[in-house]
């Protein structure tokens, strides 16, 4: 196992907290996120992991399976991501969840008018997409909770200011996502708050985030990953096998 260190700015990363998840109770502390859950980044600051900590702790989210991540590109602050499943999941079983519906924003490319649509599907030849749409009916509301986002905003770019791989392949998927993680956090602020998905985070973001999930099938695997297996044996195995984690 390589050198353990610690991130810069205190002298108190080591003291672990034990945190209650959906999944159950784990260790957690600042030098174990520098160490073990930042893709060796040492740019990491000490405030920034304990901020990470205190968000996983406020919304019981379990770094070790991939709930959360802390990603850091460069000299840039870090960001905090949350999985989508984490919050498709917490919004859509909370009992005053009513149903959800979102669609595309389109601009026809001949008579230039502004198209709204149910769904994901557009014609590629004929329209061109400048957002999304997203309306989460919540139970005991008057309104429902809705938002539009624009494409050029969120959407994931290069350093050349193309469009990377997912938002070249899959536009209508990601910024339909990324309209409903709004609409979701708006209509369930206290159960979502501080929780944004990776479809909303910056160029940066996304770049550092891929290199968590991209690693060479020749490399060997990394520490934080063969914690996360040894992790997920432990609790599929209290759970009779039970796929928690799909």
């Amino acid at each position: 196992m390589s050198e353990q260190t610690q991130p810069t700015g205190n002298t108190n990363s080591e003291a672990v907290e034990v945190i209650e998840t959906d999944t159950g109770a784990i260790e957690l502390s600042p030098n174990i996120i520098y160490n073990l859950l930042s893709n060796g980044n040492k740019n990491i600051t000490y405030p920034e992991a304990y901020l990470f900590l205190q968000l996983c702790k406020a919304q019981r989210l379990n770094p070790y399976i991939n709930e959360a991540y802390l990603v850091k590109y460069g000299d840039s602050p870090a960001q905090l991501i949350v999985s989508k499943d984490v919050i498709f999941k917490r919004a859509t079983s909370h009992e005053d969840f009513e149903g959800m519906q979102s669609g595309l924003i389109l601009l026809d490319k001949e008579s230039k008018e502004v198209i709204r649509r149910e769904n994901g599907f557009y014609l590629k030849d004929r329209e061109e997409i400048v957002g999304a749409w997203a309306v989460v009916h919540r139970k005991g509301r008057k309104f429902p909770s809705g938002v539009d986002v624009n494409f050029d905003e969120f959407a994931g770019r290069k350093n050349n200011g193309s469009l990377n791989s997912n938002w070249a392949k899959r536009p209508s998927l990601m910024i339909i996502k990324v309209a409903e993680s709004h609409a979701f956090r708006k209509a369930f602020p206290k159960e979502l708050q501080g929780c944004y998905e990776e479809s909303e985070m910056s160029i940066e973001t996304t770049q550092e985030l891929n290199k968590l999930h991209q690693q060479s099938p020749e490399s060997p695997k990394n520490e934080v990953e063969d914690l996360r297996q040894e992790f997920v044996k432990e609790v599929e195995s209290e759970t009779d096998g039970n796929a928690i984690f799909a």
